[in-house]
């Protein structure tokens, strides 16, 4: 028998064949093909609650009456349905709703799965575009802010750009009335020291930082109405212009230096006494 793989072919009585003849054209053979074909029929429907996974009663166990059946080739609509693996050739979906979705590519567009999870976030209208064919890194290190320019070439921290039409504001370090004041100029480039109340016994062991070759350092002080004396100490020197020792009452003084790294001191190259 060929059933259930492929629909046999029986062969019909012969009216002349004597009762018990035995071939395939006898009784007797047309009794035991068909006796072998009803047995196939039987094991492909299955028996009541049978547990043979290749049956119908085993496949047709979960239909319920409220289930509809659905054609390979028409368009009916499924709602509500849950596909497990489904495979799917060129479907169109209009607006399906999409869970937890798992792929390596879209488009051509390889996908790296992340290890727990990761989020890609786009506003309505906006556009993710490159333009080269080169990889592009991005590194934070903490939640992270970036306000792009609309138009033109970002700067790197060690390269050899031209600025133009940029305001540099000034950092700034500001005092009040200190004998050694804490100067580091890492973080400023401006120092103002208001109402000075004592003596500068020294404006060098309050010195910090790793200026470059030319870093520009303004200092201004103003007493508190006595002049103060001022003690500058061996980071700095008279670059063409001297080093004042004292304040004018109730005068703002502005100094002007340039650090040079060949004698590692900032330079006095400017003095500026309010008149």
């Amino acid at each position: 028998m060929a059933f259930p793989t492929t629909i046999d072919s029986l062969t019909d009585v012969v009216a002349t064949a004597p009762l018990g003849t035995t071939g395939s054209v006898g009784i007797t053979s047309i009794i035991n093909s068909l006796n072998t074909a009803v047995e196939a029929l039987e094991t492909k429907v299955g028996a009541d609650s049978s547990a043979v996974t290749t049956s119908h009663d085993y496949k047709l166990s979960g239909v319920t009456g409220t289930d509809l059946a659905v054609s390979k080739t028409g368009t009916e609509t499924l709602t509500n349905k849950t596909l497990t693996s489904p495979t799917l050739t060129s479907p169109t979906m209009t607006t399906p709703t999409l869970g937890v979705a798992t792929a390596t590519s879209v488009n051509k567009v390889t996908i790296t799965a992340p290890t727990t999870s990761a989020t890609l976030t786009l506003v309505t209208g906006s556009s993710l575009i490159t333009a080269g064919a080169y990889a592009i890194t991005l590194t934070s290190t903490a939640t992270t802010g970036v306000t792009l320019p609309t138009t033109g070439t970002l700067a790197t921290l060690a390269g050899t750009e031209t600025f133009s039409n940029k305001r540099n504001t000034k950092r700034i370090t500001t005092i009040t009335s200190h004998a050694t004041p804490t100067i580091n100029t890492d973080n400023c480039d401006c120092v103002t020291i208001t109402a000075q109340a004592e003596a500068i016994t020294s404006m060098t062991s309050g010195l910090s930082g790793t200026p470059n070759n030319f870093d520009t350092l303004i200092i201004r002080i103003k007493d508190n109405g006595t002049a103060r004396t001022i003690t500058w100490g061996t980071s700095w020197e008279a670059k063409g212009v001297s080093l004042p020792t004292t304040t004018v009452i109730s005068k703002v003084l502005t100094i002007g230096f340039l650090y040079d790294t060949v004698t590692s001191k900032w330079g006095c190259v400017a003095s500026a006494q309010e008149v």
